[in-house]
């Protein structure tokens, strides 16, 4: 049911036959000598090598069907049973493609997602004879659909200054004894303790600002003691 025949053409070689004509010339003389000039037409066939089309039959797929002679199976290029794996007859699906469904004649896309979540840990999104899991912001995927923590601060402490601190799903910066965080939440600030009132150098004296930290010196007359803060 699936073979047909189909008449193709071919060009031979043939020998063409071909007559041609000439004009032979004679003398004939009689008993008294007296000659005349004759002419009679000669014919000669001649053959010559031409081209002809021959048609031969030969075994094709019928319409419907793709592969060749003896392999025929059904098409399966339809517009929805391009997911087929194998067709039954032109264009009727008898089996699909993994991630599709069959519908008598077509496969249609399995949504995983609405199954178990696909067995996603977070997010799932169906596509075209798939699906795809995904992490919230902070998190990596692992095994195609677990979401793990992502460490921020293994690279390049996650652009903090100082201190980098991981948490579930974020991180966040911190600064050294001395320094405060700015605004953008990632860089440090000298602290300036001697103006900002923070300082232990003992009043009427002197306290100098360092990055970092600051120290404390006495009037004269006085000696700073060993604690750095005490003028005596």
């Amino acid at each position: 049911l699936n073979l047909c025949y189909e008449t193709r053409y071919q060009k031979v070689s043939v020998s063409v036959a071909s007559t041609v004509y000439q004009q032979q010339y004679y003398r004939t003389c009689n008993w008294w000598g007296r000659c005349r000039t004759r002419s009679r037409t000669v014919s000669t066939t001649v053959y010559n090598t031409g081209y002809q089309n021959q048609a031969y039959p030969v075994i094709v797929c019928c319409t419907g069907y793709v592969g060749y002679f003896p392999y025929c199976t059904p098409s399966c290029s339809g517009t929805c049973e391009a997911n087929c794996a194998t067709c039954a007859s032109p264009n009727v699906c008898s089996s699909c493609n993994p991630g599709w469904y069959n519908t008598t004649t077509c496969c249609t896309d399995i949504n995983e997602c609405l199954s178990y979540n696909g067995g996603c840990e977070y997010q799932c999104t169906n596509n075209q004879g798939s699906y795809k899991c995904s992490c919230p912001t902070g998190f990596n995927l692992y095994d195609s659909t677990g979401c793990k923590d992502k460490n921020e601060c293994a690279s390049n402490k996650g652009g903090c200054d100082q201190n980098c601190h991981n948490t579930a799903g974020t991180y966040s910066c911190s600064c050294n004894s001395g320094y405060s965080l700015a605004s953008n939440g990632h860089s440090c600030t000298d602290i300036n303790e001697c103006t900002a009132g923070t300082d232990s150098c003992p009043d009427d004296h002197y306290c100098h600002n360092e990055i970092g930290s600051y120290n404390c010196s006495c009037r004269t007359g006085y000696e700073l003691l060993l604690n750095g803060i005490t003028c005596r």
